[in-house]
Formats: structure tokens, C-alpha cells, sequence
């Protein structure tokens, strides 16, 4: 008996002899051909390439066969993993106990897909098959589905600080049809107005299991806070023929926290007309920002009013 190995040649040792005299001891070497190589019982129809032991036997007319049994053949599969929302990777092998040449058909299976979320998924021997001389172990493995990276982006105004609030973000290379919220806070490389990118992931969250913030990237667009000039007031005067205006009052600007933003200028009323009327419209200008932290704000004029009599 021997394990299928491709050939139709069996050695002398594997071979038994019987029809001995007493205790006489035979025994064979060299080999011989069997009528084929498949599994089952083949008829050894040409010995001579062997010899006995024993000179008081011959193997002129000598008859027998052979079993060759299955062999035994070991399929492992490859550990795989993916991103969500990513396509299957190929499903691989590695297998041991293949001779002469033979091969597997089919492919092994799993039933994660496209939309299989974030999890691990049985890598199965599907419909990979041994030819019918092999005895096919499989041993199986997982495939794991990662959660998808998030880009992250948006816009606010300027507040003076480096955080964002995670309902300010979108999050974006997701899946068709998913939807995905951002909560908590993030924070900025700086707090200044422009296109600040997001280094602080620690303190957001994300609606859908299936998404991740490691490794997302992303950037807010901080505009510009609006000042708005107070404390200014505009007088009533007699018609004078031009539509120089005067102000009462000091003009002031309350900036965030320590912000270094300073007016500069000095204000100049102007009526809408030159005419007498009351409730006539006084145009502010003059007026504009200085200081380090001046580019994150505009300075917003009020309009004014008075009367012309």
C-alpha cells in the first residue's frame, strides 16, 4: 500500500511477498510499474526492476497488486482584510501535497461583500476542489472588514479660538447612501482666519461604526468676525447746502478676549441727501482696523440717521 504520488512506480520496500516457505524471509528492492497511477487497487505488471532476497524465489510469474490510497493534501487560506466599502481582495492559498503537476479547480468564498460592514467574515473552502486522488483538508481563516477613513471639512466664523464643533464637518469619502454626523470638538492647527487644517481627531465622534477618524484629514475655512462700530450717533442740523453730516460719540469695537484689533481713522458722516427731512440717512466712513489679529474681523459701519431743518 502507498499514497497516490502521480507515478505508476512502487518500490520494492513497500511490497509484501507472501507464498513463502516456513519461516522463510523475502524481501524486495528496486522498483516496479504498476498498470496505472489513480487510486484503487493497481496490478503491478512489471517487476522487473525488483529483486528478492532470496535466491530460492523468483519473480518469473510472479502476480499481485498494489492499493494506492488517497493522498493527503492540506489547503490553508491566506488571512485578508479590506476596507468598508471596498471590493473583496482575491482570496489566496497556500497548499501543500500537490504532485506531478495536478492542480485545484474552483475558489475559495466568503460572504462578506461591498456592503458588509466592519467585522470579521469566514474565509470558507467554497467551491475549491482536489482531483479524485487527493484527501482535501481545509483549514480555514477571516477576512476583516476595516472601518473607511473619513475626510473631514467646513466653514465658521472666527471666534479666536482653535477649536471646531463636530456639527460644523462634513465627512466625506463615504460609501453611496451612507450618512455620517461628527459630533464633539476637534481642534485647528491655528485660529486664524483661512484654511486651517484639523490636528485634533481625539475629541470628535462619528455617527456610523463603519467609518473611522484614524487617519482622516481634513481642514475648516475660518471667515472673518464681523465688528460692528458702536457709540456713534449723528446730529441734527440746519440745511446748509451740502451733505456733510456731524457725529456725536466715540467709536468703539469689542474684539474676542485679548485680540489685539485697534479703529484707526477718524469717522465721517455724509447724508443720503443734502435736503431737509427728518429721519435722513447718515453714511459712516473714515473708519478701518489695525493691529496683529485685525485680518480676522471686518469692520461693519452702522448707518446713521438725522435731520435736516
Amino acid at each position: 500500500t502507498r499514497a497516490y504520488d502521480a507515478t505508476a512506480a512502487i518500490a520494492g520496500g513497500l511490497l509484501t511477498v507472501t507464498d513463502r516457505v516456513g519461516a522463510d524471509v523475502v524481501t524486495l528492492s528496486g522498483t516496479g510499474r504498476l498498470a496505472g497511477r489513480d487510486v484503487g487497487t493497481q496490478t503491478l505488471t512489471d517487476p522487473s526492476g525488483l529483486t528478492l532476497s532470496n535466491p530460492n524465489y523468483t519473480l518469473a510469474g510472479a502476480t499481485g497488486g498494489v492499493t494506492i490510497a488517497p493522498r493527503a493534501l492540506v489547503v490553508t487560506a491566506d488571512a485578508q482584510s479590506r476596507l468598508y466599502g471596498e471590493a473583496n481582495p482575491p482570496l489566496t492559498y497556500t497548499v501543500g501535497g500537490l504532485v506531478g503537476g495536478d492542480g485545484l479547480g474552483g475558489s475559495l468564498a466568503t460572504t462578506a461583500g461591498a456592503a458588509s460592514g466592519v467585522g470579521r467574515y469566514a474565509i470558507t473552502v467554497g467551491s475549491l476542489a482536489a482531483p479524485a486522488n487527493y484527501a482535501l483538508t481545509y483549514q480555514g481563516a477571516d477576512l476583516t472588514v476595516t472601518p473607511r477613513p473619513v475626510t473631514l471639512s467646513g466653514t465658521r466664523v472666527y471666534d479666536a479660538t482653535a477649536a471646531v464643533a463636530g456639527g460644523l464637518l462634513t465627512a466625506g469619502n463615504l460609501v453611496a447612501g451612507d450618512a455620517v454626523a461628527v459630533s464633539g470638538t476637534g481642534l485647528l492647527a491655528a485660529k486664524d482666519v483661512g484654511s486651517q487644517s484639523i490636528t485634533g481627531l481625539s475629541g470628535l465622534a462619528l455617527s456610523n461604526p463603519n467609518y473611522t477618524l484614524a487617519g482622516a484629514t481634513g481642514a475648516v475655512a475660518i471667515t472673518q468676525a464681523t465688528l460692528l462700530v458702536g457709540t456713534l450717533s449723528a446730529r441734527d442740523r440746519t440745511y446748509d447746502g451740502t451733505t456733510a453730516a456731524t457725529l456725536a460719540g466715540t467709536p468703539s469695537i469689542t474684539p474676542f478676549g485679548t485680540d489685539a484689533v485697534t479703529l484707526t481713522g477718524t469717522g465721517i458722516g455724509t447724508f443720503a441727501s443734502r435736503n431737509a427731512g427728518t429721519g435722513i440717512a447718515v453714511a459712516l466712513s473714515g473708519l478701518g482696523l489695525t493691529g496683529a489679529d485685525a485680518g480676522n474681523y471686518r469692520l461693519s459701519l452702522p448707518t446713521l440717521s438725522a435731520a435736516i431743518s
